[in-house]
């Protein structure tokens, strides 16, 4: 099975059976939503139960979010 976040190293090879740690996606998300200029905390708690599960996987075409 691939996940969903697979680790990529430096040189840009994707290892699909492994995912990201934990503190790395946050790292991410934090950046993300500093550059946005949006000053609230995030974490991938609101990506599993703040809404973005179902903009990522069940929002109407159109209206869903990509990867």
């Amino acid at each position: 099975d691939e996940v969903v976040f697979p680790q990529i190293n430096g040189n840009g090879l994707v290892y699909s059976q492994t995912e990201f740690s934990h503190s790395v996606i946050q790292k991410k998300i934090e950046v993300f939503f500093a550059n946005a200029g949006l000053e609230r905390d995030f974490t991938t708690h609101s990506f599993c139960c703040g809404g973005a599960q179902y903009q990522f996987m069940f929002a109407p075409i159109g209206q869903h979010w990509s990867l």
